[in-house]
């Protein structure tokens, strides 16, 4: 009797569960003999709360998997020198984007510096010239190269005989198209040497390696300043 009265009640609850009918499950919970339907109700419940979980935490994780993987990544990759065609000599700095879609609000900068023993430990890396931020546009998998920072040729000939050392610097902020994510920095040090090319004198090869300090991404930079 009690094995048919507890078949029954199981019908009867799952019947009101698909009509959402709280108000009567829970006058049901109240008759219901040794609490069969209350733990009947309760177990799938549990379940059905926890597969819900637990679909929401992996469509989470592949929403910021997505993102991670698309989202625009911005560095410097290289120095470039144009030919010395007049007084100074033209430092470019080459600037990619590796992720799939385009940075937001992109802001560049770029500073150079002559030291006549190398770069001091202490170096703060301050932004020298132009100030003013001017958005630029960089579209996915993308390349550009910087204004050209303006280097007068007689310490350029020091740097070649070894007299002085010419590091540049400098950082890139920006956004992704991703609504609700922080805003992104890297940063960038390079010692340049160059190389007079032995066929063409104008002509003036560069060499460049990266700096123990001042290159990063992220939480590895200086706070956003854009």
């Amino acid at each position: 009797m009690r094995l048919i009265l507890f078949l029954s009640a199981v019908v009867a609850t799952l019947g009101l569960i698909a009509h959402n009918n709280y108000m009567q499950i829970h006058e049901m919970f109240n008759k219901a003999p040794n609490g069969y339907l209350e733990l009947l109700f309760t177990i799938p419940v549990l379940i059905l709360s926890y597969f819900l979980f637990r679909v929401s935490q992996k469509q989470t994780d592949i929403m910021q998997d997505t993102m991670h993987s698309q989202r625009a990544f911005v560095f410097a990759d290289g120095v470039k020198a144009d030919n010395v065609t007049s007084a100074d000599l033209k430092l470019r700095i080459y600037w990619k984007n590796t992720g799939d879609t385009p940075p937001k609000n992109l802001i560049l900068h770029a500073n150079f510096g002559l030291f006549s023993s190398g770069m001091p430990d202490d170096f703060n890396f301050p932004d020298y010239g132009h100030q003013r931020r001017i958005p630029t546009l960089l579209g996915p998998h993308s390349e550009l190269t910087s204004t050209p920072l303006l280097i007068p040729l007689p310490h350029i000939d020091e740097v070649i005989r070894g007299n002085t050392h010419l590091f540049t610097w400098g950082w890139a902020e920006y956004n992704d198209i991703f609504e609700g994510t922080s805003r992104h920095r890297t940063e960038f040090c390079y010692q340049v040497n160059f190389e007079k090319d032995p066929i063409e004198e104008t002509k003036l090869h560069v060499i460049y390696s990266s700096h123990y300090r001042h290159n990063g991404t992220d939480e590895e930079c200086k706070p956003c300043i854009t």
